[in-house]
């Protein structure tokens, strides 16, 4: 969460986000609460309806969190010195109510699509894929639809049967679509 390259523990509880900072000896720091957001609690998050992830949205190697809300995708920006910046609604889709997205049926990832260095939100919705690319700045660009497949409608893809991935495929830093369907692997590249 600091770009010193050492994965720390981060855990969404009750009251928040909490971080364990890895240490350069192998051990990890005290548990500290990093945002009064994006917890049970605090802000009515539920595992079953709101996807939280880790993510450099930014391009600067520090994990930014990110949260796909009720009523849209929030971030709170890491900063160098282990703190973290305040929540910003940032995109007003791939939401429960800004959308219509569910866990079971619309998978929402964030990978770098473009090769420049930051994470872009790709969700998995009823028509096909949805992109929203980062700004560099903490925001991302209004959602678009760039594949008419791999959807809930669009090709009859299922969360229970058809595993859809992100990865580099060809090694030019853009992530690729690979998705596990009925007849095979389908592939589409970025």
């Amino acid at each position: 969460t600091t770009g010193d390259g050492r994965a720390d523990i981060v855990g969404f509880g009750d009251a928040g986000v909490y971080v364990s900072r890895a240490q350069a000896d192998g051990s990890f720091g005290p548990v500290t609460r990093v945002v009064d957001d994006f917890g049970y609690n605090a802000g009515g998050w539920r595992v079953e309806r709101h996807l939280r992830f880790l993510a450099d949205t930014t391009g600067d190697g520090r994990a930014d969190i990110v949260g796909f809300g009720e009523a849209g995708v929030y971030v709170s920006l890491a900063r160098a010195d282990g703190t973290y910046g305040p929540v910003t609604r940032v995109v007003d889709n791939f939401a429960y109510s800004a959308g219509g997205w569910r866990i079971d049926r619309h998978p929402r990832f964030l990978a770098d699509t473009t090769g420049d260095g930051r994470a872009d939100i790709v969700g998995f919705g009823n028509a096909g894929v949805y992109v929203s690319r980062a700004l560099g700045n903490g925001g991302f660009d209004a959602p678009g639809l760039i594949v008419t497949n791999f959807g809930y409608d669009a090709g009859g893809w299922r969360v229970d049967q058809h595993p859809r991935f992100l990865a580099d495929t060809t090694g030019d830093g853009r992530a690729d679509i690979i998705g596990f369907g009925s007849a095979g692997v389908w592939l589409h590249r970025s």
